[in-house]
């Protein structure tokens, strides 16, 4: 939801970091898989209650994500592959903080489960309207409208490390706010479906 407006806000720095790094030959797929790396990190680290740590590694994942769609688009590099391994790692990522902090705190694992259950129906709702339909952006995929995208999304992992102490309420509210996004995409698509490819 607040993806919309944050992306224009952040556009300008991105390119001006991707013209940088597009001198040094680094190809995007690079920055993908080390921003895989540094957030798989935060499994391990969330699970020995390293939550600044892990806090440091998800704002670096979340650069790393931006970063290399934006060195693709700069090198006229972008590919359906690139969009599908971003999104692949995203998901990726998602799970092992998610797996983290279940790990951190056992006794709180149902609502660790709960929220994997809501990605599992937002990752569905989004990869399977991307499949279908013609992309509506630079990304290359048609993004399906919903509460929850990437801001928020990043917004509750820096509030999970910010506030462990309160983190069934936020994974409860996390995957609420889920489950309505993905009623949100079934509504909004069946009412009026995008093109198909």
């Amino acid at each position: 939801m607040l993806d919309r407006w944050l992306r224009p806000l952040i556009a300008r720095p991105l390119d001006l970091l991707a013209s940088l790094l597009a001198k040094t030959g680094l190809p995007p797929a690079a920055l993908t898989w080390l921003g895989l790396g540094v957030g798989l990190s935060t499994l391990p680290l969330m699970a020995q209650h390293h939550y600044q740590a892990a806090l440091a590694c998800i704002l670096l994942n979340r650069l790393l994500d931006g970063l290399d769609g934006a060195l693709a688009r700069r090198l006229q590099r972008t590919s359906p592959y690139g969009a599908w391994l971003d999104i692949v790692c995203d998901m990726l990522f998602y799970g092992a903080v998610v797996l983290g902090m279940a790990l951190a705190l056992p006794d709180h694992a149902f609502y660790s489960a709960l929220l994997l259950f809501g990605f599992l129906g937002t990752s569905s709702s989004l990869l399977a309207a991307a499949a279908l339909f013609k992309p509506t952006d630079e990304r290359g995929l048609y993004f399906a409208p919903g509460l929850v995208e990437g801001s928020e999304t990043l917004l509750f992992f820096v509030a999970f490390c910010l506030m462990p102490y309160i983190y069934p309420t936020l994974a409860l509210v996390f995957a609420t706010l889920c489950f309505v996004t993905v009623l949100i995409r079934m509504l909004s698509l069946s009412r009026k479906p995008p093109s198909p490819l």
